[in-house]
C-alpha cells in the first residue's frame, strides 16, 4: 500500500498539529512526550500527525497514490499559509510503496 512520510522540523509543531486537526475535525491525543492526530483526507487516505521535541511528522496513507500526492499537496499548503509557520520551504517526503499493516508497521 503507497505511504509517504514527511518531516516538518519546527518549533510550532504541536500548534501545527492542533491547527491541522480541528480544520480536519479530530481531536487530537495526548502522550507523555508526544501528541497525536488522525484524520481522513480528501480521496479515502489517512492522514496520522505526530508533533514531538524534533518536529511535526505527517504520514499519508492511501490504496491510490493520487490521493496520496493529493494530501501532499494540501498539507503543504496549508503550512505555507499558516500564520504562525517557521521559515519553511518545503516538507521533505519519504515514499514508500510497500505492504503495510496499519501505522505501527510503517
Amino acid at each position: 500500500m503507497p505511504m509517504a512520510t514527511g518531516l516538518i522540523e519546527t518549533s510550532s509543531a504541536l500548534r501545527f498539529l492542533q491547527q491541522l486537526s480541528k480544520d480536519f475535525g479530530q481531536e487530537a491525543a495526548d502522550g507523555d512526550r508526544e501528541v497525536c492526530a488522525e484524520a481522513a483526507m480528501p480521496g479515502g487516505g489517512i492522514a496520522r500527525m505526530k508533533a514531538d521535541a524534533q518536529g511535526l511528522t505527517v504520514t499519508l496513507l492511501s490504496d491510490d497514490p493520487a490521493v496520496i500526492a493529493l494530501s501532499k499537496r494540501l498539507i503543504e499548503g496549508y503550512i505555507a499559509n499558516c500564520p504562525f509557520r517557521d521559515q519553511l520551504d518545503h516538507v521533505e517526503w519519504v515514499d514508500r510503496d510497500g505492504p503495510v499493516a496499519s501505522f505501527s508497521d510503517a
